[in-house]
């Protein structure tokens, strides 16, 4: 299948191909994802919120992945499913990028309590060794030790992380002076420096205390229940689409094929469920036997969302045949309540 990277490898304007950091220059950031979305967010009933049953950065990896197949049958959507909400279509890559910078956000928001005390455990130790390097390259004349006369004057968390950054700040304005008369390395003081600020953020996100953390728990929940509906919203057409050909798993894998390491070889699912059985994201497994009632459920579902039913991927069997809670025409096409099959 295609990847990410295959969509951005056409020629620059001088016909080179762009290299790997022309690549990740191009990458939109998450934080504003989030932003653009904020409305559409908020719009949203808490009581239809999706929980959580996937591993989300997996899913994310396995939709940007995806992306450039599932974009190709764009024109062929909007021509056979005029009544399909394209808008969302096109929005999956920023509901995709928003999933994986709340994600990273709500990770912060419940760090491990231990992750803080290991922080401040190491950054005392950078501290004290940056502390007695700078007072030796002060007695040498190399460092001016002015900057540093507060360091290490205040007791917490809050001036270990203050400490760090000043004694990075003194170290990295004098570096060309320092390079190669200095024990300390520049992956040293750069280090102390990420752990100052590591540090401040668990602070002032302990400080804030449940009120961050639901609020943070809220953001992934509401940009996830876009996320999978857009999705799942992809995976139906391209089933409608390829029905007969029976490679859309191929071209839109179901998110819970990242659990078992997924993707289709051969034709069939490695983590596929037995025949008859319910699908996650896309019902029953084409080809097999379609239970009596409940066909088409997706299996990522939540409290108030409702079983999307008459779809080609919520039911199996070839066109023509009774399953689940449609019966199919001779065209394939099921009759039921998804709008863009209306």
């Amino acid at each position: 299948m295609a990847t990410n990277v295959s969509e951005n490898t056409a020629p620059t304007a001088t016909g080179s191909t762009p290299g790997v950091m022309d690549l990740i220059n191009q990458e939109r950031l998450g934080s504003a994802a989030l932003i653009q979305l904020k409305t559409e967010m908020a719009a949203l009933d808490a009581g239809a919120l999706l929980p959580v049953t996937i591993e989300i950065p997996a899913g994310v990896a396995l939709v940007l992945g995806s992306l450039p197949d599932i974009r190709g049958f764009r024109d062929q959507i909007a021509k056979e499913m005029p009544s399909f909400d394209l808008a969302r279509f096109d929005k999956l890559e920023t509901y995709t990028l928003a999933l994986n910078e709340a994600h990273a956000g709500f990770k912060v928001a419940t760090e491990p309590a231990d992750a803080l005390d290991q922080a401040v455990a190491e950054g005392e130790r950078l501290r004290a060794l940056l502390l007695a390097e700078a007072n030796a390259l002060e007695l040498r004349g190399l460092l001016d030790g002015k900057k540093l006369r507060e360091v290490g004057s205040g007791q917490g968390r809050r001036n270990l992380a203050s400490d760090l950054t000043l004694l990075y700040k003194a170290m990295d304005d004098s570096w060309p002076a320092l390079e190669g008369k200095a024990r300390v390395t520049r992956s040293e003081l750069e280090t102390a420096a990420r752990i100052g600020q590591y540090i401040m953020r668990l602070v002032g996100l302990r400080e804030e205390g449940t009120q961050t953390v639901a609020a943070a728990a809220d953001t992934r929940s509401r940009i996830y229940t876009l996320f999978v509906q857009a999705y799942e919203d992809a995976r139906r057409a391209i089933n409608f689409l390829r029905w007969k050909e029976g490679d859309a798993d191929n071209i839109a894998p179901s998110l819970h094929s990242t659990r078992g390491g997924g993707r289709r070889k051969g034709g069939a699912t490695e983590d596929a469920p037995p025949a008859g059985t319910t699908g996650v994201g896309g019902g029953v497994t084409p080809g097999t036997a379609a239970p009596a009632t409940g066909a088409g459920k997706p299996s990522v579902s939540g409290p108030g969302t409702a079983p999307a039913t008459g779809v080609a991927s919520g039911a199996s069997g070839a066109p023509g045949t009774s399953a689940g809670t449609g019966t199919t025409g001779s065209s394939g096409r099921l009759p039921g309540s998804e709008p863009f099959l209306s």
